[in-house]
């Protein structure tokens, strides 16, 4: 998309990519830098990173910058950098009881089809939290075939 609104514009914008270099539920998946990264012992981070070489910001190919993310498929634990300095505020879910379940919180005001989550958590305890900025959100709650078996509106106040 970066290289269609370069040859429209003729501006040249900063590309950051934010997905490549994260912690995967399978391992095999996750890339060799950040496997790289994660194996230094003496360098563990809780909040995302940017690599540099040579006092230039490192990335992959077609971006300027790739943000590394630290681990976060710790059991009962959340990364710290969801707290965000006091940005977002956790919201503990009502599960019911219920295990297995995909929830992600969708903005209120965003049209079906063309939403992105606020934030996003497969449930596998009874006491699970979202962090979410204050607003007005609507949870899906998914099964294992991606079909919506609860939605709940939720308000977050400052």
């Amino acid at each position: 998309m970066a290289q269609f609104f370069k040859e429209i514009t003729n501006i040249d914008p900063l590309t950051i990519s934010q997905t490549r270099h994260i912690e995967r539920y399978y391992p095999q998946f996750e890339t060799d830098e950040f496997l790289t990264i994660n194996k230094f012992v003496s360098f563990s981070f809780s909040k995302p990173v940017v690599a540099l070489k040579d006092d230039t910001a490192w990335h992959d190919d077609f971006v300027d910058i790739s943000v590394f993310y630290p681990r976060y498929l710790t059991p009962n634990s959340r990364p710290g950098y969801l707290s965000n300095n006091n940005l977002t505020k956790p919201v503990q879910l009502d599960t019911h009881g219920q295990k297995g379940l995909f929830v992600q919180a969708y903005y209120a005001d965003e049209k079906q089809g063309h939403r992105i989550p606020a934030d996003q958590l497969f449930i596998k305890t009874t006491k699970e939290f979202l962090y979410l900025r204050p607003g007005n959100y609507i949870l899906e709650f998914k099964n294992t075939n991606d079909q919506i078996v609860n939605t709940k509106r939720v308000s977050v106040r400052k």
